[in-house]
């Protein structure tokens, strides 16, 4: 007799296999975003949801696309 699996453990790809596969999700749609400038540096940002904030920091060649997933969550 086969048993039935008492839980689902959901997961978010912490092996990057769907991200090296498919890339990021695109960041979703906002109004507030922008450049803002400091010692000679543009940074473009983005707010999205609500809360207390949060900062992403991308590093190496990255850039804010990379938090297309973790900005829907």
């Amino acid at each position: 007799m086969e048993s039935e699996p008492i839980a689902t453990i959901e997961t978010y790809d912490d092996d990057l296999r769907k991200f090296e596969a498919d890339g990021a999700l695109p960041l979703p749609v906002t109004n507030e975003r922008g450049f803002v400038e400091h010692d000679g540096a543009r940074i473009w940002y983005a707010a999205y949801g609500s809360g207390a904030p949060v900062i992403l920091l991308h590093g190496g060649f990255g850039n804010g696309e990379n938090w297309g997933t973790n900005s829907r969550r």
